[in-house]
């Protein structure tokens, strides 16, 4: 039984990686015309930017200036338009291929006045990043087990003659 059960799951893995997209995969779907591959596309390409951003607001760093609001349609292009133009891009993994897109397409320019144009896109007046979060306290010590040592405040000293 247990014959059976190796060969089937190494049918299944095939000789591919396992649960790694590449960018190349994505951009293909991104421009699929069956609905499954563009849905598949918009849910990846948004859970990227949507962890980037959220990674911008923890670390309190931005990594790229997106002018205003943003449709799914408009990250998937400027995604798209990146594999395109990169074609040794697509080699890379589907995630990090998105996080460059998004960080070459929507560079941040300090300074821009807001009725500045840049590429026929409004401009940006950043705001400084979200203070910082408030440091975590300190671990609490785990509890002592047997076979541990005492600490060290407890040890007494050797005894001098």
């Amino acid at each position: 039984m247990s014959l059976i059960a190796s060969l089937t799951l190494l049918a299944a893995a095939g000789t591919g990686r396992l649960g790694f997209l590449t960018a190349g995969e994505l951009a293909d779907r991104c421009n699929d015309s069956a609905p499954t591959g563009i849905t598949y596309c918009f849910a990846y390409v948004t859970a990227v930017y949507d962890t980037m951003r959220a990674y911008e607001i923890w670390l309190g760093e931005r990594e790229f200036c997106v002018p205003g609001t943003i449709s799914q349609s408009e990250l998937r292009r400027k995604f798209v338009d990146y594999v395109a133009a990169h074609p040794d891009s697509r080699a890379g993994l589907a995630a990090s291929g998105v996080a460059i897109a998004l960080k070459e397409g929507y560079k941040c320019v300090v300074g821009l006045d807001e009725n500045a144009k840049v590429d026929g896109l409004p401009g940006l007046k950043l705001v400084p990043p979200p203070a910082a979060p408030a440091s975590l306290p300190p671990p609490r010590p785990s509890p002592a087990s047997p076979s541990s040592p005492p600490p060290a405040s407890t040890v007494p000293a050797p005894a001098t003659p």
